[in-house]
């Protein structure tokens, strides 16, 4: 695990030791550099696999293919064996080292052949060509600019910015997108000519030209010729190899317990073969808290819990830091509550598993039980023009019906439902209305720019030739996965140097999901829990899933609504429309307040990376 860093078509080593320096918390243990005429590569590393002969730039016999990587590779020693009967020859116990003999056996396919999270820069020098390689989900991060014919790479934006090359400057059409989701989608990023290689490619860049292809995609089937009992055994048997590749450690490991069916599964699992594990659960001193389950769930496996109570944080403070750390604007409140389990876990671990994925694999989101619930009535559902109006009289209880909380919900959430009727028939207008922030007419009353609808960016995967529950999971692995959920994990645990695995991410999970008939993802996860009964305390099975809930209305209203100063003179918002937020806040708080943290996240990413220049996190609001 590590952040990787350089250049092709030039070589900087002073620039390779700038960034070595800003991306230090990535890699605290060790870093190593390479130049050579037109070609730079450089590293900073958290040690975790051979901790002793893993140092980085890793090469092959003849020292003409190196690589950097940052990530790890659960499959490396089935691989290096394979490799090693085809008479490739190892001088470390690493698992990068199998990234430039496996280049060297299957060429540009080798991506193919890793299991695992990686971003993987490897020089040919033979061929004089740089290959750029993400894995498969897009757990870690590749960014990359061009500096006219020369590529400038890294783990993270912001290392970008030391080259003088590298303008600043807002992407509207990224932000117009960032406007509906909070989070930035798709190759392009919030800095206008600087890009993220796409989850699933390989990129190999040669005296100033570069090529793209893609090697995975998720491949579904519906013909679903299996019984049941094959899908739950097969979904165990999958799930305990995944979890038991992602125990490669020599350092300490743990796991982020929230006392949900995710986490406690991953629990379990380990169980099985790591019988000392080590547990760590946040909650905020509330009744709402969770952390009572999560100590249920360690007693259950008698596992060494801590538990961190959270009473009150200073969001002015912290903020700054998040937003640096994030890279690219990511407004989710969730960040606090990763970033401060992270910050206090790494005192006892190095490496923590989990619960990410699972609501992806299983529709276990709100948004999706509305989706499939929609399709079931469908057959019974009267005018779209009647229902959208009696639904804007509904009374706010039965909103739970489609969305949590419905008390935060207010006239906004009304208004939302009302849109979601009214586009029955038209799937991606459906799930637009459902996850957008800013919906499309919001939008234009705030921005000083204009932009594409919404539910562009969900179109061509809702032309799926697939059931609903695939298609929605389509979604997820390319845009919600890559842009939010892996990215908030990510850069949270790194910015504490502390590594994060997803064990349901494992690709073969993935695949194997989109195998499931429709019937055993009913978004309540009866697949999850039926694969592993017996496993489980009874009292974390039967409880229902809850959003995680980080209490904002209680300890962080007033600074939510004080760094809303931020926003008055904004040269991309339209002053009228955040006053009328404001003024509407009491009655809809959830939604304004996620659209309003979305604004607050958006002004400070553009103080701290256009205006002071990115290379350090704000010291004040």
């Amino acid at each position: 695990m590590c952040g990787i860093f350089g250049m092709a078509g030039f070589s900087d080593r002073a620039l390779l030791r700038k960034m070595g320096r800003l991306l230090s918390y990535r890699g605290p243990d060790d870093d190593g550099y390479f130049t050579d005429d037109g070609i730079g590569l450089g590293m900073r590393r958290l040690s975790i696999i051979d901790v002793k002969g893993g140092k980085q730039p890793v090469h092959n016999e003849k020292r003409d293919v190196l690589a950097v990587f940052n990530g790890e590779i659960y499959n490396y020693r089935e691989l290096r064996q394979e490799l090693e009967k085809k008479g490739h020859k190892f001088y470390t116990s690493s698992d990068t080292e199998c990234i430039v003999h496996a280049y060297e056996e299957y060429g540009l396919r080798f991506p193919e052949k890793l299991n695992g999270m990686f971003a993987i820069a490897l020089w040919d020098s033979g061929k004089k060509t740089l290959v750029l390689a993400r894995d498969r989900l897009g757990k870690k991060p590749l960014y990359y600019t061009m500096l006219g014919r020369n590529l400038l790479f890294a783990s993270e934006m912001k290392a970008l910015l030391l080259h003088d090359g590298v303008k600043r400057s807002v992407n509207k059409k990224a932000l117009h997108n960032y406007l509906s989701l909070r989070y930035c989608p798709g190759g392009e990023t919030m800095l206008s000519g600087i890009y993220k290689l796409l989850p699933g490619r390989v990129m190999a860049y040669s005296r100033g030209k570069s090529s793209i292809k893609r090697y995975w995609d998720v491949k579904f089937r519906d013909e679903n010729a299996e019984g049941r009992d094959f899908y739950l055994e097969g979904l165990k048997s999958l799930l305990q190899d995944s979890v038991r590749k992602r125990l490669i450690s020599e350092v300490p490991l743990g796991v982020y317990l929230s006392g949900g069916l995710d986490s406690t599964a991953i629990v379990a699992l380990m169980k099985e073969s790591a019988p000392d594990i080590n547990t760590f659960s946040i909650g905020f001193g509330l009744e709402s808290d969770e952390t009572g389950y999560a100590r249920i769930a360690s007693g259950f496996y008698g596992t060494n819990h801590r538990e961190f109570v959270v009473e009150g944080t200073d969001l002015t403070k912290l903020l700054p830091k998040l937003v640096w750390h994030l890279d690219e604007p990511l407004a989710d409140i969730t960040n606090v509550p990763t970033y401060l389990i992270s910050q206090l876990a790494r005192k006892h671990v190095t490496v923590v598993l989990t619960g990410e994925g699972s609501d992806e694999l299983f529709s276990g989101y709100a948004h999706e039980k509305a989706m499939l619930a929609t399709q079931r009535m469908k057959n019974i559902m009267f005018s779209r023009r009647l229902a959208s109006g009696a639904v804007k009289r509904l009374p706010l209880p039965l909103l739970n019906r489609f969305f949590e909380y419905p008390a935060s919900m207010g006239g906004k959430g009304r208004e939302r439902l009302a849109e979601y009727v009214r586009n029955m028939g038209n799937e991606p207008a459906m799930y637009s209305s459902l996850v957008s922030a800013f919906d499309d007419g919001e939008k234009k009353e705030l921005c000083k720019f204009s932009g594409s609808p919404a539910e562009s960016l969900f179109r061509p995967f809702f032309g799926a030739g697939t059931n609903l529950s695939n298609k929605m999971l389509l979604v997820d692995a390319n845009v919600w996965l890559p842009n939010y959920i892996l990215p908030r994990l990510d850069r949270m645990t790194m910015a504490n140097s502390i590594e994060g695995r997803a064990p349901f991410l494992d690709y073969r999970l993935v695949e194997f999901a989109s195998k499931l008939p429709p019937g055993l993802r009913t978004g309540d996860k009866y697949v999850l829990r039926r694969a592993l009964r017996g496993m489980l305390p009874p009292q974390i099975v039967n409880r229902k899933k809850r959003t995680f809930i980080t209490p904002v209305h209680f300890w962080g209203e007033r600074q939510l609504l004080d760094m809303c100063s931020i926003l008055h003179e904004s040269e991309f918002f339209r002053k009228s429309f955040i006053e009328k937020m404001l003024g509407d806040y009491r009655n809809s708080k959830l939604i304004r307040e996620r659209q309003l943290w979305a604004l607050i996240t958006f002004e400070l990413w553009h103080r701290t990376f256009i205006e002071s220049g990115g290379l350090r996190p704000l010291k004040k609001f």
